[in-house]
C-alpha cells in the first residue's frame, strides 16, 4: 500500500531570508481545525523573540528541515516556555512583593490581637482576684 504525501510549506517570516519549513497533510488538517495556531508563524515568532542569540537562531533554522515534527514541536514548546518566563518574570516579582506586604499586615495585626487579648485577660484576672478577695 502506498501513501500520497502531501505537503504544504509553511513560511517563517524572519529579516533576511524566508525558511520553508514542511507539514504534513495530517498536521497541516489538525492545524486548521485549531483556529489561529500555525506552526510556522507560531515558531518563527517564537524564534524571532527569543533570547537566542542570531548566529543561534540562524543555526536552528538551518537545521529545521532535517529535523522531524516530533522535533520541531519540542523546540517550539522549550521557545515557548521560555518566552513565558520572560514575559512573566516582572509579575512573578510584583506578586511576589505583594505576598509579602499582605503577610507583613497580617503578621502586624495579628501581634496588635495578640496585644489586646493579653490586656483584656489581664483586666478579667485582675477582676476575678479582686472579688474573690
Amino acid at each position: 500500500m502506498t501513501k500520497s504525501l502531501f505537503c504544504v510549506i509553511l513560511y517563517l517570516n524572519l529579516p533576511r531570508k524566508i525558511y520553508p519549513m514542511v507539514v504534513t497533510k495530517t498536521d497541516f488538517i489538525e492545524q486548521t481545525k485549531q483556529p489561529g495556531t500555525e506552526a510556522g508563524r507560531k515558531l518563527g515568532f517564537l524564534l524571532a523573540k527569543s533570547a537566542l542569540p542570531a548566529e543561534q537562531k540562524e543555526s536552528w533554522l538551518a537545521l529545521l528541515p532535517t529535523m522531524t515534527l516530533d522535533q520541531i514541536e519540542r523546540f517550539t514548546r522549550v521557545l515557548e516556555a521560555s518566552y513565558l518566563q520572560a514575559q512573566t518574570a516582572d509579575i512573578d516579582d510584583k506578586l511576589a512583593g505583594q505576598a509579602t506586604e499582605i503577610y507583613t499586615r497580617h503578621a502586624r495585626a495579628m501581634a496588635e490581637l495578640e496585644a489586646e487579648a493579653a490586656t483584656t485577660a489581664k483586666e478579667i484576672d485582675d477582676i476575678l482576684t479582686a472579688a474573690g478577695n
